[in-house]
């Protein structure tokens, strides 16, 4: 009778509990990796944010304060340029015509989904930003 029962408990065990806890230990570390990687990846981009120069970090905050997506600016501008080489900002159309020089810069989503963090993490840098945006629009 002793022996039975634990057959039936190894069984059970076997058939019916082992694969129940494995599934569940496969889900919990799936959800585990997929949650470090992307804030790897938020932390890296918060990283890079933080080490371009002035001018680029200007470009970015625009787009933070005006709260959009798209920004209508100069392509050729250096700073613009960079970015674009990074692959933060995207290039449209604008202007009606393909030769415009005032063309669409669209940010890109994995940035703007970056931007509060990033705001908060490089406080000291954005403060100097602002106070330039301030006397530029001070004095126009």
């Amino acid at each position: 009778m002793l022996n039975e029962n634990l057959e039936l408990l190894q069984w059970l065990y076997v058939v019916i509990v082992s694969p129940i806890l494995g599934g569940i230990g496969w889900w919990v570390r799936g959800w585990w990796i997929k949650r470090s990687s992307v804030k790897r990846r938020r932390d890296r981009i918060i990283k890079d944010l933080s080490g371009l120069p002035f001018e680029a970090k200007m470009v970015l905050v625009t787009f933070y304060l005006e709260c959009t997506h798209t920004l209508r600016g100069n392509p050729s501008d250096p700073a613009t340029r960079l970015l674009i080489s990074n692959d933060y900002i995207k290039i449209r159309v604008g202007g009606g015509s393909y030769d415009a020089i005032d063309s669409y810069l669209t940010i890109a989503p994995i940035i703007w989904e970056c931007m509060d963090a990033w705001v908060a993490e490089d406080a000291a840098s954005i403060s100097r930003i602002l106070e330039d945006l301030s006397k530029k629009n001070n004095h126009e």
